[in-house]
């Protein structure tokens, strides 16, 4: 039975509940005195792309490319996202940090890509009709040049080329060398002649008109291309038409920032300056909130519908939260369950009705998440299936010296209390676990919930579904 593998692009189809948090962070953006830099906060796989691309088409009503999944000609998605509600007042521009981290200077790619996507805006805005009065081409160019002779010169290959293209603006424009300010000025002036050939004038000249900049990524380029783009905020780009959103885990910024603050010597106070260094580039940090239900969400992304009504059905009957709060490992988890489901024989369907075994879903997804997201410990599994009784004694707190657990870490504590009782009374409380590290063994409550019916046999048939 063939099932379908779900891809792990960006989607402006939130599942998630965000579209609220969407839209105040718009309103927030639109309605802003500039200049503000803004930072969205997620870790790696909570959907910061997603949340960042539907901001962008609610903001503007068009998209940055390679979205996938559902396209804006949906009505439900319409209605939920509202795309172009400031289209009137705002042109945004979509900047992947991490393609351009090897540039000597992040922020010349940057405008760059500014220069591209305005270029775009004007076929979107203007149907590609000519602009009359507002020398729409020259203005872009001249964004491109002033970035090359001022703030490039050192990325670009070829002094001579460099010293021509400055020679050639300084007699065009000023005749004199550029400094910051006049940079910055410059730019102003340029992205207002832009905006004000694409919106209406009384809107731009009401202060109401913005460049959105939304720059994802920044917390996958290197240390020091991290570092670079932000001074190049800072320096040049500090402008009173831009508004600046920052898509980022920010602790791995700020990690990174401590990096090349201390010129690779991390002294104690160097992580307090990194995260005050941020806070005064960003005036606000939205944080994408964890996911309160994931089964409900994996439950959608498992197929056929009986297979993912009786499993999400097992964990709810189990009560435990034992899955990782993460849309990107849910999906990655999902996409093995269904496979598992495709392998099962009837031998093992039939196991369903056997109320002498422990639920058969659970030791599916038990089995299935062990195999996604802690290779080592399925390997030892696989190959010795009395190893379960190891993960389980760790689940119930035994001291274990492998390796293997040592490096794990346990959402759940567990006390036993031997009183007068033959069967020993088991406490399990929760650890408060950080939801996003890698480390965690989200599965261990589950584990412990299958005990004491599950035994090392009740897995044997399937460890046998994944390959050897």
């Amino acid at each position: 039975m063939a099932t379908r593998h779900r891809n792990d692009k960006p989607t402006l189809d939130d599942r998630l509940d965000r579209i609220g948090l969407v839209h105040a962070v718009a309103e927030q953006i639109a309605t802003c005195e500039p200049p503000v830099t803004f930072g969205v906060h997620g870790d790696w796989g909570a959907g910061k792309t997603s949340f960042l691309q539907q901001l962008q088409v609610h903001l503007s009503g068009v998209s940055s490319p390679g979205v996938g999944g559902l396209t804006l000609d949906d009505e439900a998605l319409k209605q939920r996202l509202k795309p172009g509600t400031y289209e009137s007042a705002i042109v945004t521009v979509w900047f992947e940090a991490w393609r351009y981290q090897y540039e000597q200077a992040p922020v010349v790619a940057l405008l760059r890509e500014m220069r591209r996507q305005f270029g775009h805006w004007e076929k979107i805005k203007r149907g590609g009709k000519k602009l009359g009065e507002v020398a729409f081409r020259s203005v872009l160019n001249s964004v491109g040049e002033v970035a090359k002779k001022v703030i490039g010169a050192e990325a670009l290959p070829g002094a001579k080329d460099v010293q021509a293209i400055g020679e050639q603006w300084e007699r065009d424009h000023l005749e004199q060398e550029l400094v910051t300010d006049t940079v910055t000025q410059f730019l102003e002036d340029a992205i207002d002649s832009l905006l004000r050939g694409l919106l209406a004038k009384a809107v731009v000249d009401g202060g109401k008109a913005r460049v959105v900049v939304i720059i994802d990524d920044l917390d996958r380029c290197d240390q020091a291309a991290a570092y670079r783009l932000l001074e190049g905020l800072k320096i040049y780009l500090n402008l009173r038409n831009c508004v600046f959103v920052l898509g980022m885990n920010q602790q791995v910024v700020i990690d990174a920032i401590a990096l090349v603050m201390s010129k690779g010597e991390i002294k104690p106070d160097t992580p307090t300056r990194a995260e005050a260094y941020l806070e005064k580039l960003c005036t606000n940090i939205w944080r994408l909130p964890v996911m309160s239900d994931p089964a409900t969400v994996l439950k959608e992304w498992l197929e056929p519908q009986p297979f993912a009504d009786k499993l999400a059905g097992a964990v709810n009957a189990a009560g435990v939260r034992c899955l990782p709060p993460n849309p990107r490992r849910l999906k990655a988890l999902a996409n093995l369950l269904n496979r598992f489901y495709a392998q099962l024989d009837s031998n093992l369907l039939s196991e369903e009705s056997n109320t002498a075994l422990p639920n058969l879903w659970l030791r599916v997804l038990a089995t299935g998440y062990i195999y996604q997201f802690h290779s080592e410990l399925f390997q030892r599994w696989q190959y010795d299936p009395d190893f379960y009784q190891q993960i389980r004694q760790w689940v119930q707190g035994a001291e274990m010296k492998e390796e293997c657990f040592k490096r794990l870490r346990l959402p759940i504590a567990v006390t036993t209390a031997s009183g007068t009782s033959p069967t020993p009374q088991m406490t399990v409380t929760s650890t408060f676990p950080d939801p996003a590290s890698p480390e965690m063994f989200w599965i261990a409550p589950l584990i412990g919930y299958l005990h004491p019916g599950a035994r090392p046999e009740n897995f044997h048939s399937l460890l046998r579904l994944a390959p050897r």
